[in-house]
């Protein structure tokens, strides 16, 4: 789970999340989706960083993020 108070920087570090771990078994993303792989951009073909970049131009929040795990 990710929370914060920007929702840019959220949806930046759940992106990062996502792609920093191995695809698995069973999915669409068991081969060839390795550990740091764009799984969003290789499954929809579409570039969704725009977004989050347009909503940074637009003052919603940043892209920069310092992540914290709370056990």
């Amino acid at each position: 789970m990710v929370a914060s108070r920007d929702i840019i920087a959220a949806d930046q570090a759940s992106v990062d999340l996502v792609n920093a771990q191995e695809g698995i078994v069973g999915t669409l993303l068991e081969s060839g989706f390795g550990k740091g792989e764009d799984k969003f951009r290789a499954l929809n073909k579409v570039d969704w960083s725009a977004q989050l970049i347009h909503g940074e131009k637009l003052g919603l929040g940043t892209l920069e993020y310092d992540l914290i795990e709370v056990h």
